[in-house]
């Protein structure tokens, strides 16, 4: 199998080799940036690899990228206008990629940042090498972040260091991640493709009915906490205020600019 071809090159190159498929992220010319047309390839080829026997998938770039993922193609954002409804590409891939029976492997090296982040914590498991950073980056561009995303860090983290992460929008390095946990395994460069390899077909090997099960059950516990209904509207209403504000707008002409934005609050 070959990842759909476009002006943007390969976007997304898929492989299976028995019941372990590796997905490979495969868009430098924008750093792998989540763009639509990227999104959409990924959540088309879950259903794929599985339909091929698949039991196992590893997500990861390709070899020798210096960037896992930049997030957000932010060409594709627009101030005022909310990426992250439910029906758009990022929430339908993240859902996908928990819903499905698959277990995920990210194998990441080299930079992410947000929505990257976002997606490498929408696996089942992650393992970084040296090289790895992960930095959310939302204040940056004064793009507001929803509460569903925020549960799903809460679940691996302390509140405190999701404020640490999302407030300083700085990168932490690959043996902080590890002792956040946000990771779980740091392995060498050089040895990463044996051992993600070699954990791929250790999990491949068990009763995938059984493991299916467990990670149903995992995110349903996790996602079985929603928010009271007069909080889910107030929080719609801050987030619908900050699209529209004029930070937001400031935040994506800074980025395109490439200077640092003057944020005032509205």
């Amino acid at each position: 199998m070959t990842g759909a071809r476009g002006r943007e090159g390969a976007l997304l190159r898929v492989e299976v080799a028995g019941c372990v498929a590796t997905l490979t992220l495969d868009n430098p010319q924008k750093r792998n940036a989540l763009s639509a047309a990227l999104l959409e390839r990924l959540v088309g080829a879950l259903g794929e690899i599985e339909a091929k026997g698949a039991r196992v998938a590893i997500l990861r770039a390709s070899p020798g990228a210096k960037v896992w993922s930049a997030g957000h193609d932010i060409d594709e954002l627009r101030a005022g206008v909310d990426m992250l409804d439910e029906d758009d590409p990022l929430p339908r891939a993240l859902r996908a990629l928990r819903a499905s029976p698959l277990v995920v492997i990210a194998q990441v090296q080299g930079s992410v940042w947000g929505a990257g982040l976002e997606l490498a914590l929408a696996s089942d498991l992650i393992v970084a090498d040296e090289t790895a950073s992960v930095a959310m980056t939302p204040a940056n561009l004064g793009l507001p972040y929803h509460a569903q995303g925020l549960a799903q860090f809460l679940a691996r983290l302390p509140v405190n260091r999701v404020k640490e992460l999302f407030f300083t929008a700085q990168p932490i390095d690959a043996a902080t991640a590890l002792g956040w946990g946000l990771v779980n395994r740091l392995v060498p460069a050089g040895e990463i493709d044996a051992h993600v390899g070699a954990l791929a077909r250790l999990v491949a090997a068990k009763a995938p009915l059984a493991l299916a099960l467990v990670k149903e059950s995992l995110r349903v516990l996790v996602e079985s906490r929603p928010l009271a209904p007069q909080d889910a509207a107030r929080l719609a209403q801050m987030r619908r205020r900050a699209l529209e504000g004029a930070d937001f707008a400031e935040g994506l002409a800074a980025f395109r600019e490439k200077r640092s934005p003057r944020f005032r609050g509205g």
